[in-house]
């Protein structure tokens, strides 16, 4: 079991609020009364903005005068309480953000309705109404801040967050969750990763952040909707409107405009570091209507690039000088087209591509200890593109009646991506020579070349059923897919070892795989069910829900030559690799529940707690370490006779009296023999978060948060030696 105990103070002051406490979607709720302070039942609350393509949204108070506007797009908004007999009450300029739930209470006075009371007041910024932690960066923020204009990059400006990277992938945790419970969605839906997880999550279909109108990030007490309790991230898309309008943002920068803080007197103690080269952005955005109030279409391109420079020291290389990364032209697409198909149906469809890459990814020196480095020279480095990343989804969306609604998705998300050697280590035994004495590896990539194909669906249908005092919302999601790794080495052989011996290099080992194979593991079932309500008391919300959830995974029957080294025994058993199921099979159960009270009763002030058990995120990464079909290595001595600095000779063939010695995995080649094996009585990791915090207004648009977070795992999985 490990404990994490955060305290964390964030304070959040802007025109517009730009930390919420809200649940899934931004609503307008309240209640309304007489001029006696008397409950109004059956009082129509219409909520119009410029942000809704059927401008207006409506429902009824219920008995205790309690109403409810819920999944509303973001923007600023009116709403307006209806009822005949009395005056028309109106209070405009709500502005709506993420999931913040908007307290707008009415009193309505008799009299004629063609009277409209104008009610003046600050939009609200304290949520009364939940305890999930929520951080939104509006465009105001995000046109203004200095943040990296990704996803990942907003979500450093969110307090608490803490970045990991490594290798390419970049992970993020709060509260003290995992890194890879982080989870990303594209207006609501999961198209934003790829399958596996092992210990870091892999981006996949990025986000065009000019073309959204939001960007969304879940911290904590997260509803019976999400499985993991990890960042949540969200990117809330622009839908066009009904006018013409675009916007053009252009970035760029020299090497030049770069500087350090290195004086004279410490570069003798501090060694180059990256530079940048150059870099440019160019990002249009551009919508409008094709048929008002009816149709709406947006257009997105944008194209970046960034070439950095990376010292070789002479310590290590006696050329010196500086290698380029060599990033590649990043165009990504973007269409979106939302459709108000009759009053009561609207359907949204978008589609995103993006390519890129990095011509030489790991160049470069890093330091493995203390006064001890490894190097990677330009030709040894790998280069990895991201070739194809796209991702479509659509989304219908019934406000069937003024109490129901139905909301169904389907998205399908294909992110790839491959390592690959450089054009001059192309040559069919150019292998990576490492020269464990001074740490450098040059010739060619050890890493490449690998090829990685995934494809994820996700199916979500969601009704919700609201009353005023009571929000109960009912839902199911499904993902399911597939990933496929290629995998085939230069002469079946990832590395060669040299030591220095007086100065020469001398041959030591060679290290051979089982290359080439491909492996592929599947992901049948990723189920969700979930139920939850709202419940509204006077001064008192709480909110309690479950789900449930049900994960299968597995490895199909496959097939593989096998590489040259090895044994017949080892190819014949790889011709037919029988499939393997249920890696995992987990059914579970999962609590939420959450208190936010009006502490002083003027809206201001709101005391919050929440309790719930979240689960470990999951995917292909358990099925991929334990495929039978995995890669295998075996290190065997090398002598060099011809003196070649290969095993091959000059017409490529296999000098095999070079191989000598033992070798040290006698179950080479052999499918599932030596790899890690899974105990089916493994169950799924889980962990427990307990949160309190207290929100209050200090004046309009301005609040402070305060809150205490606290979490528990347990079943964390663990690797013994095989006996």
């Amino acid at each position: 079991m490990r404990h994490a105990l955060i305290v964390a103070i964030a304070l959040a002051a802007s025109l517009i609020p730009s930390v919420v406490t809200a649940q899934e979607r931004a609503s307008i709720v309240g209640q309304v009364v007489d001029s006696t302070g008397a409950v109004m039942p059956g009082v129509t609350v219409d909520a119009s903005s410029p942000a809704l393509i059927e401008r207006v949204r409506s429902t009824v108070s219920d008995s205790a005068g309690r109403y409810a506007v819920v999944d509303l797009r973001p923007g600023t908004y009116t709403v307006s309480f209806t009822l005949p007999g009395f005056k028309t009450v109106k209070r405009e300029g709500i502005v709506l953000e993420g999931a913040f739930a908007a307290t707008v209470n009415a009193s309505l006075e008799v009299g004629a309705i063609e009277e409209t009371v104008t009610v003046a007041g600050a939009s609200p910024v304290v949520d009364l109404q939940s305890t999930q932690n929520q951080s939104v960066l509006n465009r105001q923020i995000l046109d203004v801040l200095p943040a990296a204009r990704t996803m990942q990059g907003g979500a450093s400006l969110v307090p608490g967050v803490s970045f990991y990277s490594q290798g390419f992938t970049s992970n993020m945790t709060i509260h003290g969750s995992l890194r890879e419970d982080q989870h990303i969605y594209f207006d609501g839906m999961n198209i934003g990763q790829n399958l596996t997880q092992n210990g870091q999550q892999a981006n996949g279909v990025s986000v065009n952040e000019l073309a959204q109108a939001e960007l969304v990030y879940d911290a904590g007490s997260q509803s019976a909707e999400a499985a993991v309790g990890g960042v949540r991230m969200d990117s809330i898309p622009r839908e066009g409107g009904n006018t013409y309008s675009g916007i053009a943002r252009a970035f760029g920068s020299k090497g030049s405009f770069q500087n350090d803080n290195i004086t004279p007197e410490l570069k003798p103690f501090i060694g180059e570091g990256n530079r940048l080269d150059y870099n440019y952005d160019v990002n249009i955005v551009f919508g409008g209507p094709i048929k008002k109030d009816t149709l709406w279409f947006l257009l997105a391109q944008r194209v970046s690039r960034t070439n950095n420079l990376i010292p070789l020291p002479l310590t290590s290389f006696p050329q010196g000088g500086l290698a380029e990364s060599g990033g590649q032209v990043a165009p990504h697409s973007t269409v979106r087209l939302t459709w108000q198909a009759t009053p009561r149906n609207k359907i949204v469809w978008a589609f995103y591509k993006s390519e890129g890459g990095t011509q030489r990814f790991d160049v470069g020196c890093t330091a493995t200890s203390f006064n001890s480095v490894s190097c990677i020279s330009p030709e040894a480095s790998y280069w990895l593109p991201t070739p194809l990343q796209y991702g479509s989804q659509i989304k219908w969306t019934s406000p069937i009646s003024s109490r129901l609604l139905l909301e169904v998705g389907q998205s399908l998300a294909v992110p790839t991506y491959a390592f690959r050697y450089q054009p001059e280590a192309n040559g069919p035994f150019d292998i990576q020579h490492f020269n464990s004495s001074t740490s450098v590896r040059t010739v060619a990539s050890a890493t490449a070349p690998q090829e990685y194909f995934n494809q994820v669906w996700n199916t979500v249908a969601n009704l919700s059923y609201v009353t005023g005092s009571h929000n109960y919302k009912f839902g199911v999601n499904q993902n399911w897919g597939y990933q496929t790794t290629r995998v085939e080495r230069h002469g079946d052989i990832s590395v060669l070892t040299f030591v220095n011996v007086a100065g020469v290099p001398t041959a030591s080992t060679v290290t051979l795989t089982n290359s080439p194979f491909t492996r592929r593991e599947d992901l049948n079932a990723n189920l969700g069910l979930f139920a939850q309500d709202k419940w509204t008391l006077p001064r008192l919300t709480v909110t309690y829900g479950g789900r449930f959830d049900y994960f299968n995974a597995s490895t199909p029957e496959q097939s593989a030559s096998g590489g040259r080294f090895m044994s017949p025994a080892a190819q014949a058993a790889r011709s037919t690799i029988k499939a393997v199921s249920c890696l995992p099979c987990w059914k579970d159960w999962s609590v939420r529940l959450g208190a936010s009270y009006d502490l002083f009763g003027n809206g201001k002030t709101a005391l919050k707690t929440s309790i719930g058990t979240f689960l470990g995120q999951q995917a292909l990464g358990l099925a991929s370490s334990v495929n039978p079909s995995g890669g295998q290595t075996d290190a065997r001595t090398w002598t060099d006779f011809d003196r070649n600095g290969t095993i091959y000779d000059a017409s490529g063939n296999l000098q095999a009296n070079e191989i000598t010695g033992p070798t040290r995995n006698v179950n080479f080649g052999l499918p599932g023999i030596g790899t890690t094996q899974f105990d089916t009585r493994l169950p799924r990791p889980i962990n427990w978060e307990e949160t309190i915090s207290v929100q209050h207004e200090l004046f309009p648009r301005v609040s402070v948060t305060g809150g205490y977070y606290h979490r528990s795992f347990y079943g964390l999985p663990a690797s013994s030696p095989s006996s």
